[in-house]
């Protein structure tokens, strides 16, 4: 197993596989705005709240503007590469690991073709649901914890962090480690605290960072 991972490693191109990744992504948010979210999802989240002429103007503006969020894609995902690997590489820093920033950043790259499955996923399942609301829509996630508790049951500030409770996030932790263990020669069993020291602290300021602007803005 740890030589496919070594040959996966120094074969994949970083720059066609982020290129790939972003393709994908910009993929599923086309799917998700022209085939998930129709007008008539619109018309059901917003009914009781706005009238017809207005939900006609919101619609149109999102039609118009939704090609910004398409640009932002690949600069939001290498924003999430870049950070994942700088707390990677500062962790590797004060334990005093020599190791190059560019053979951290292919690991994690690597690794995030967990979640890209798990996007991948969750375009599909909501195209089979057929969701009738935009809550509904974005508090869903692919086995995760908000779907076992039930999002109407749960405060609108705690969903978040009970969509990243999800088994996608557990694989590619275990992916992360057993690929930093491949790049250090080192044994998966000790790379699983470092793990948890670097990328478990940064998912969890990120967590909490966006709980609090939940709270805030309710």
């Amino acid at each position: 197993m740890m030589k496919n991972m070594i040959n996966i490693l120094n074969r994949t191109d970083k720059r066609i596989l982020f290129i790939i990744f972003s393709l994908i992504l910009v993929l599923c948010a086309l799917a998700l705005n022209r085939v998930i979210i129709t007008d008539k999802v619109y018309f059901n989240t917003y009914s009781d709240q706005l009238g017809h002429d207005r939900i006609e103007t919101l619609i149109h503006c999102r039609k118009k503007l939704e090609w910004i969020g398409y640009i932002l894609i690949p600069a939001g995902l290498a924003a999430k590469l870049f950070l994942i690997t700088l707390s990677i590489q500062i962790g590797f820093l004060f334990m005093s690991y020599k190791i190059r920033l560019r053979s951290v950043f292919h690991v994690v790259l690597v690794s995030e073709s967990v979640f890209i499955v798990a996007h991948i996923l969750r375009i599909i399942i909501l195209y089979l649901m057929d969701l009738n609301t935009l809550e509904d829509i974005n508090n869903f996630y692919p086995l995760s914890m908000v779907g076992v508790l039930k999002a109407e049951r749960v405060p609108g500030w705690f969903i978040y962090p009970l969509k990243m409770a999800n088994l996608f996030t557990f694989i590619y932790f275990f992916v992360l480690t057993y690929g930093l263990s491949v790049v250090l020669k080192s044994n998966p069993a000790r790379m699983l605290l470092f793990t948890l020291s670097t990328f478990g602290v940064c998912l969890s300021l990120w967590i909490m960072l966006i709980m609090f602007i939940n709270i805030y803005f309710s």
